[in-house]
């Protein structure tokens, strides 16, 4: 797994949006999966990471077969795992974030199309801090034109700016991240350029760090100025 591409677009799920934002200190992620994700944001100067993960043998199996991996992930102080579900969790809470992370979902699966309803969208802008973020990752291969059509829209209602965003340049099985941003100013080059510089810095550039050396390399657009492109999607609500 070390060298694995699994390793690298893992990291890649917390090193994108977290150098988009430039100086994120509190993030929480929804869903834990092997830890790789969550474990990556620790590279990063942040005070306070949050996990929340619906199923505690998902933390089990992480902690067993991952650990190495997640960068200390279940030992750091600043780190706190909630067993729980993770829209109950930020819609029960008061605290800010600088960047919430939705994790790769599968759309298809029984459940998840509550994670992509607009009450959720609209709890998650609720809870992050002035200039957050939100970023929500998608897996094209398993998403139709109508079902990434309709995420999109119900962003769209939801944040005054989301923005495109590759994980990967592979045509079998792609993924992509859709960012809500908290305000509708432009994406400033300098800030995102200066946190990936950082944080090669501090943990050196190897050959798996094409985010931090080229992050602009995986910027596919603004829907936001392109949202009459999805002008008849539905609204994905929890009843509908």
């Amino acid at each position: 797994l070390g060298s694995s591409v699994g390793l690298v677009e893992g990291r890649r799920q917390a090193e994108l949006p977290l150098i988009v934002h430039g100086e994120p200190k509190s993030v929480l992620f929804i869903g834990l999966a092997t830890g790789i994700t969550p474990g990556a944001s620790l590279r990063f100067p942040v005070e306070q990471v949050t996990v929340c993960e619906l199923v505690p043998d998902v933390v089990a199996a992480s902690k067993k077969h991952f650990e190495r991996y997640t960068n200390g992930l279940f030992t750091d102080s600043r780190v706190r795992i909630a067993i729980e579900d993770g829209r109950n969790y930020l819609a029960g809470r008061r605290e800010t974030y600088d960047v919430i992370i939705g994790d790769l979902f599968f759309p298809w699966k029984a459940g998840s199309g509550s994670l992509y309803a607009i009450a959720h969208f609209q709890s998650v802008k609720r809870r992050l801090s002035e200039g957050g973020l939100y970023c929500q990752w998608l897996p094209l291969f398993q998403t139709s034109r109508r079902e990434f059509s309709s995420i999109t829209r119900t962003m769209l209602e939801t944040f005054p700016q989301v923005t495109l965003w590759r994980g990967d340049f592979y045509q079998a099985r792609p993924i992509v991240a859709l960012i809500g941003h908290s305000d509708p100013s432009p994406l400033i080059p300098d800030v995102m350029v200066r946190s990936a510089r950082s944080l090669a810095a501090s943990h050196g550039q190897s050959s798996d760090s094409v985010t931090v050396a080229r992050p602009f390399l995986y910027y596919a657009g603004n829907l936001t100025a392109n949202r009459e492109m999805f002008t008849g999607a539905p609204i994905n609500t929890d009843d509908r």
